[in-house]
């Protein structure tokens, strides 16, 4: 599974993808898409969101930026 989404990754870096978005689902690993977050960053995408309705938070990955935390 990990090596499919580095295939997707690389291709919505080509085509410019300036933002991503995930939802963290009851049976989701919270870190594993954190990582998946910093690897899109890696290869260009700009913004990344991560909503996380579990604990109600959402952060958001700016490139060159800390991590924003909103409760």
């Amino acid at each position: 599974m990990a090596v499919q989404s580095e295939v997707c990754t690389k291709q919505h870096t080509n085509y410019g993808i300036e933002a991503s978005a995930f939802c963290c689902s009851a049976t989701d690993n919270l870190k594993l898409l954190q990582d998946k977050m910093q690897e899109y960053q890696r290869l260009g995408v700009k913004l990344g969101i991560l909503i996380n309705p579990k604990n109600k938070q959402v952060e958001i990955d700016r490139s060159g930026q800390t991590t924003e935390l909103l409760e």
